[in-house]
Parts: C-alpha cells; structure tokens; sequence
C-alpha cells in the first residue's frame, strides 16, 4: 500500500440558486464548480476504463460496510485487521488512540440515515502508466458506542451506551493501474 496524499482536500459546496445572480463571487463560485464537476466526470471516466465494470452506487454500498468493518475493529483494538483495511498514516493514529485510551468499545451502526453517496472522485497519474484513484464518500449513520473494560467482551451494560449521528466523509484510495490491489480507507475529511 502506497500513500500519495490527498488529490483533493475539500470537499464541493452543494449548488445555490443564489450563484445565477451575476455577481462578481457568483462567477468565481461557478467557475470553481464547472471545474470540480469536469474533475469528478475525468475520473469517472478513468475509474471505468482502468476497473470493468465499476459503479458508483455498489461501490457506496462496499465502502459502506468496509467503514462499519474498520469502526467495529477500532472500537475493539484489533489492530491486525485494521492493518488490512487502512493506510499506514491512518493505522499509525488508529494504533496511537487505541494505546492511550483505558477502555475498549462496542461499537454498532443503529441505522443508515442517508444512503452512503460518492461526493467526489479524483484519479491522478503519478509516473508513466501508474494511476491513483480517491473517492470520498458521505457516510451518514445513528451508531452506538458502550465502553467496556479493557478485554472484557462477556456483559456490556446498556445504561452507557451512547447513540450519536455521525456525518463522516471517507476518502477510500486504490492505484486503478494495478488489477490486484483493493481498495484502502486513506483517511477522512473534515466535515464542512
């Protein structure tokens, strides 16, 4: 697993009726969106010709449930399986917060609240035919934390368990060149 940093660290603002007014903002606000939207159709594109068969919609629905799978692994310290999911970077913070805390979690996701939606796609080429792909994606949950003591699994009292509405933006990454590599979590984005 290679890092090459984030191609794109902001995510988009959702269109406003209020940038049809022409003002001078107006049109910088338009000219950023025309090119973030031309970005996110050029890596579409180059997403589907390096990958048979990619879709937008499955591909939410996998990184969905491989952010639950990484949630799940943290809140028990399973350091191995979360080496398997994460960039280094991110494993080097995960195991950093999991070392310091005192107690181990049970974590659940409660309910969907919106469908797991692609916000943003970025390919870039970063030496000849060597393509990276990133794709954010929103992920929009009710999740319940129960902290336990530290390897204790058997009875978790349900009087601490805390559900919570969590907006997170995951940046899932994969060289699309190579037909054998799977896709990482990389890290997440601050919510706007």
């Amino acid at each position: 697993v290679q890092e090459f940093g984030l191609l794109c660290k902001n995510i988009p603002d959702p269109w406003k009726p209020s940038d049809l007014v022409p003002t001078r903002d107006s049109f910088s606000r338009i000219k950023k969106y025309v090119t973030e939207r031309l970005l996110d159709v050029f890596s579409l594109l180059t997403l589907k010709y390096y990958l048979d068969g990619w879709k937008k919609k499955p591909f939410a629905a996998d990184a969905e449930e491989l952010y639950n799978l990484m949630n799940e692994a943290y809140a028990q310290g399973n350091t191995k399986y979360l080496e398997t999911v994460c960039a280094p970077s991110m494993i080097g913070t995960l195991k950093n917060e999991i070392k310091s805390r005192k107690y181990d979690f049970e974590w659940r996701k409660e309910s969907t609240l919106t469908p797991a939606r692609i916000v943003q796609i970025r390919c870039g080429r970063i030496a000849g035919n060597y393509t990276v792909g990133q794709v954010v994606v929103r992920m929009d949950q009710e999740q319940t934390v129960s902290a336990i003591a530290r390897g204790a699994r058997s009875q978790i009292k349900r009087g601490n368990a805390k559900t919570t509405h969590v907006r997170e933006y995951v940046v899932f990454q994969r060289t699309v060149t190579d037909p054998n590599e799977p896709w990482f979590i990389y890290g997440k984005i601050p919510v706007p």
